[in-house]
């Protein structure tokens, strides 16, 4: 927890006058008050403290700040833009992210209606030695004589290696299953349930339209108080909860899996730092 004095200090030193964007470190975050549950999840409900940086950054000069096509110091909303009205050259490239493109490894994402996400990854080849070398006793590298040549001392020859692409796609059909697995197991539920010799699929049926030149929120209303005690009993089950939430940990696994498989496309892995060398861009499509 954050102390209210811990919370001024943080504010104060964002209002400072030598306060340099670019530097800093804090999260920004801090529990605040409240904890909500499902009966088998806990949330606690945090209070963004750095949300208040976005407010004095838009007051600071353009030059203070880093670009906006990299970095979200002045807030998500203030920083989309469209990459290609930045990043024009492969000199863009080095003067954004300070990197030689042949250094940079790159992911892009694209969400479609047909497949959940859609990726492109260009992995820049190594630098490698395309002649005849061999190497000295001292590590020195030199050519080798043509006397050499087919002898004991015969260098290997090494291509280059070509610019990696890999593409992935993840259909919706494989990611959804854990939901339409549960839709499947409800409806069939709901057919089983009977209270009052009636279903709730039957109950649910009867109650009348919400849209639509007949719908009449009063109806609905009136027919909903009449069955409320049987919806709340089926609704506020154990069963039903902990299917619920078994569907919501396979579906959340389901996505742990695509993040998993994007991450390792660039070398990465989830839960993992980085390693400095390894420079990846991730580009998401808005579309």
């Amino acid at each position: 927890m954050m102390t209210l004095d811990k919370m001024r200090e943080h504010i104060e030193a964002i209002r400072n006058d030598n306060f340099g964007p670019n530097t800093y470190k804090e999260s920004g975050y801090a529990l605040r008050g409240l904890i909500r549950t499902d009966g088998f999840r806990l949330q606690l409900l945090a209070f963004k403290l750095n949300e208040l940086n976005a407010v004095k950054y838009r007051r600071l000069p353009e030059a203070k700040l880093s670009p906006r096509i990299n970095s979200t110091l002045g807030g998500t909303d203030y920083s989309l833009t469209e990459i290609r009205n930045v990043v024009k050259t492969k000199q863009d490239v080095s003067d954004l992210w300070g990197y030689d493109l042949k250094q940079i490894e790159i992911l892009g994402l694209d969400q479609g209606q047909a497949f959940v996400i859609r990726v492109s990854a260009l992995l820049p080849s190594c630098e490698q030695l395309t002649v005849d070398q061999e190497q000295e006793t001292n590590g020195a590298i030199k050519e080798p004589s043509p006397s050499n040549v087919g002898g004991a001392g015969e260098a290997v020859m090494t291509k280059k290696p070509s610019t990696k692409f890999y593409n992935l796609v993840v259909k919706q059909k494989a990611v959804y299953q854990p939901t339409l697995k549960h839709r499947r197991w409800l409806k069939l539920r709901k057919g089983m349930m009977v209270y009052a010799s009636r279903s709730i699929s039957s109950i649910e049926s009867n109650l009348p339209h919400l849209h639509g030149s007949a719908a009449s929120i009063k109806d609905y209303t009136d027919k909903l108080r009449d069955a409320e005690t049987h919806l709340d009993s089926f609704y506020g089950s154990v069963i039903l909860k902990k299917h619920k939430w078994n569907a919501r940990k396979a579906r959340d696994e389901e996505y742990k899996q695509i993040a998993s498989r994007l991450l390792k496309l660039v070398e990465e892995s989830l839960g993992a730092k980085r390693e400095d060398s390894n420079k990846v861009i991730i580009g998401v499509g808005l579309g």
